[in-house]
């Protein structure tokens, strides 16, 4: 395969005869999650269609996956990809997204990824890479130089105006965005094309992000339980994005203001993304205004983010633990203060391939233990043990130190105390 594409051009042909046509099967299979019995036996058409799309540098040209599954989709798949090579062979990359993101007639798969394109990251599909490294979420730095550098200088229409049109559309269509993707069009396409903007052009475009942050901050107060819990949830992380773009532009009131909604949000809005809404008080852990809302947040009995634990099989508090929030002082704190913890929260049992942890509340805990404990041993587990458990398993530095569940008492009470002053140690996060 990479010697196919990196033939390039003369390539094409050939591939689009195979993609139409070719019946035989690979060598390779697919599966949608290990295990599960189902394997896809993958089709020459369908690695032709993988090698075509990284020669023609797009993959937004397919209806959807399903075009690939049949004789017709794959008649119509060749014929738009046939299409987009005459309009855009020999063009420089940057030139053909400018051109798409320009096309009124494009679909708004291409938009989003020609956009994307000219930023360098999809800053929405990324997640925090571990509290050791003090990272934010991956990708290039805002400072950073993009690909789309060489479109600078577009004028009538610019890049910024074409990403502001782009998201005006997205924003106004509340249909569903289909494809099996559980998540509306004016909520996942309109916050990428936010944050793609956001990265492009935050000064230049900060009047319609911030109209882009109202507009989110409606939907999320009017979702719905059930119907709305997955777009809630992205809509928050796209939230914390478009107030670090803001405050990056020179916005004075960004961070204030999104801290004033997290404030008010209930913890449950938040979802499986609350390590990546929190990312702009790491990211920014030294402003005053941060301070003050984790020293609330963290510090007072009343705040809805506190305790870390609670007796909820759903509680996604602890994902804050994975976190470089851990190496910011009042959070720190917290941490600190539940690893002394000794409140009994569940109850350890051996099985023949490791423990399980049952909490009182009805989470559980399934891990390793070596050596082995007896089966059917059990003893009680603290709070603290729960913190330790959850801190050393979320993308810890190496140099940590060690904390096992099936340890003795004595031995998990020395584990966490010493978690708690290598804590201590570390430095804030690197400034972003």
């Amino acid at each position: 395969m990479r010697a196919v594409i990196a033939a390039g051009d003369v390539a094409v042909v050939p591939l689009l005869d195979a993609l139409e046509r070719d019946p035989r099967l690979t060598r390779a299979v697919s599966f949608h999650r290990d295990f599960s019995r189902h394997r896809h036996l993958i089709g020459v058409h369908e690695a032709a269609h993988e090698a075509l799309c990284e020669i023609l540098g797009t993959r937004s040209l397919a209806a959807s996956y399903s075009d690939l599954a049949t004789h017709e989709g794959r008649l119509r798949l060749a014929a738009a990809m046939r299409r987009y090579r005459q309009e855009h062979g020999g063009q420089r990359p940057e030139a053909r997204w400018f051109a798409t993101l320009a096309d009124d007639h494009a679909s708004r798969d291409q938009w989003l990824e020609a956009a994307i394109a000219i930023v360098g990251a999809d800053a929405t599909g990324n997640a925090a890479s571990g509290w050791g490294s003090a990272a934010t979420t991956h990708g290039p730095r805002a400072h950073a130089l993009m690909p789309g550098e060489p479109l600078r200088a577009r004028q009538g229409p610019s890049v910024t105006e074409l990403m502001v049109r782009r998201l005006s559309a997205f924003a106004q269509d509340g249909g569903p965005v289909g494809g099996g993707v559980p998540y509306r069009v004016n909520v996942l396409f309109a916050g990428r094309m936010a944050a793609a903007l956001g990265r492009w052009d935050a000064r230049g475009g900060a009047d319609v992000l911030r109209a882009e942050v109202a507009r989110t901050e409606r939907f999320i107060a009017g979702a719905t339980p059930l119907q709305d819990d997955f777009d809630a949830e992205y809509a928050a992380m796209c939230l914390a994005l478009h107030a670090m773009a803001l405050h990056r532009g020179g916005d004075p009131g960004a961070l204030p203001r999104f801290l004033r909604w997290l404030r008010g949000v209930e913890l449950a809005r938040l979802g499986t993304n609350v390590h990546l809404v929190f990312e702009p008080l790491w990211v920014h852990h030294d402003a005053p205004e941060v301070q003050a809302f984790l020293a609330w947040a963290f510090g007072d009995p009343a705040s809805p983010f506190v305790p870390l634990l609670r007796a909820d099989r759903n509680n996604n508090a602890l994902r804050l633990l994975s976190t470089p929030l851990v190496q910011v002082g009042a959070f720190r704190d917290r941490v600190v203060a539940d690893l002394a913890d000794r409140r009994r929260v569940g109850e350890l049992r051996a099985l023949s391939n490791g423990v399980t942890v049952e909490g009182d509340g009805g989470w559980q805990i399934t891990t390793g233990a070596e050596p082995p404990l007896a089966p059917g041993a059990r003893m009680p587990v603290l709070y603290g043990d729960v913190i330790a458990w959850h801190l050393r398993a979320a993308y810890a530095p190496t140099d940590a130190p060690p904390f096992a569940m099936h340890w003795p008492e004595a031995r998990r009470d020395q584990a966490r105390a010493a978690l708690a002053e290598y804590l201590l140690r570390l430095p804030p996060p690197a400034a972003q």
